[in-house]
């Protein structure tokens, strides 16, 4: 059983089965399971002039550069001190003009990844955290746990892609 068509924020979630789990800070979030590409080890990030304090830099992976996020600090949060299981959660995602994209987003840790079938998931986001509501899909309750269900989109709406291009135009003249 999936949970279908929960409306949050005005918007409507398409079905979501099944979610990676990960943690930044003491929050635990979740996102769609389908969007994640790989997780990888924290690679060596090359840093870049100029670009904002969200992006950590860029790396090469097999050949494709991927700009990388810090997600503690697009939740408005200091920026995340990297720690042996902190990770890089690779996104695939599209621009406006249904270009496939690449990102990557630095979390402290990867936890799990969890059906969401028999979860009640609550489109309500009235309970205290971090990160923007409109960042928000749902909270859901996992083994006693409350995650928050994050929107990529969102995020990645509020982090201009000129930023992004820029980033990769960069790394290319080093």
């Amino acid at each position: 059983m999936a949970i279908i068509n929960i409306t949050s924020n005005n918007k409507t979630m398409a079905a979501i089965d099944k979610v990676l789990t990960f943690s930044i800070g003491d929050e635990s979030y979740a996102i769609d399971v389908l969007r994640v590409q790989e997780i990888i080890r924290l690679p060596k990030i090359t840093r870049l002039p100029r670009m904002p304090e969200y992006i950590r830099g860029v790396i090469n992976l097999r050949g494709k550069i991927i700009p990388i996020f810090d997600l503690k600090v697009c939740f408005g949060m200091t920026a995340l001190t990297e720690t042996p299981k902190t990770c890089v959660v690779i996104l695939e995602t599209e621009d406006a003009e249904a270009n496939t994209l690449n990102a990557g987003f630095l979390v402290d840790s990867v936890n799990d990844i969890v059906s969401l079938a028999n979860t009640h998931l609550e489109a309500n986001v009235d309970t205290e955290t971090h990160i923007p509501t409109h960042y928000i899909h749902g909270i859901c309750q996992m083994g006693g746990t409350v995650r928050t269900l994050i929107d990529i989109d969102a995020i990645l709406k509020d982090t201009p892609l000129e930023a992004q291009s820029e980033a990769k135009d960069l790394y290319k003249g080093i």
